[in-house]
């Protein structure tokens, strides 16, 4: 015997209500690295670097008792922006976060309407919520830069990117 209250939300069809769900304005997940040109159209946006500007990536990055790596060798030593991206290197998006700072950063995950509605003619849009940079740990500002502890749906995303490219 099925538990009642878990058949009330079964359809005719045998198609439970998820099935439904339109995971484009629905679905919430960590971006992970694909947030990272964000972070450095941020950094260029508020004139913190030159093209060719280079960094020197010793491979990880010390936050209180956790290190945080690169998965690729590739960003080891000295290397541009650009092979930052390519590489996907964690650690130059900690030191890009470091340098905008967690009030500057905040503003321009709002900018780029992270955290609100796309106002897109679908019912049940869900936006994410970010939190107060206030209220941002050191780690917390570090692993945004790359996408973690940071929620968006695939449009919110898709805007973003969409903003990037019209720059």
């Amino acid at each position: 015997s099925a538990n009642p209250a878990l058949v009330r939300y079964k359809y005719s069809n045998d198609y439970w209500a998820w099935v439904y769900l339109n995971d484009t304005i629905q679905n919430l997940y960590e971006p992970g690295s694909i947030m990272k040109p964000v972070t450095v159209a941020a950094w260029i946006d508020s004139w913190e670097i030159r093209r060719y500007d280079i960094y020197k990536d010793p491979g990880y990055a010390e936050v209180g008792d956790f290190k945080i790596k690169n998965v690729s060798n590739m960003c080891l030593w000295y290397k541009t922006v650009q092979n930052a991206l390519n590489f996907s290197c964690n650690v130059w998006m900690l030191k890009i976060a470091e340098q905008v700072g967690k009030s500057l950063f905040s503003k321009y995950l709002y900018d780029f309407w992270f955290g609100k509605l796309t106002w897109i003619n679908l019912e049940w849009e869900r936006t994410g919520e970010i939190t107060p940079y206030e209220k941002w740990s050191r780690a917390q500002l570090f692993t945004t830069s790359f996408g973690q502890w940071i929620v968006t749906t695939p449009l919110q995303m898709a805007r973003a990117y969409s903003t990037i490219a019209n720059w």
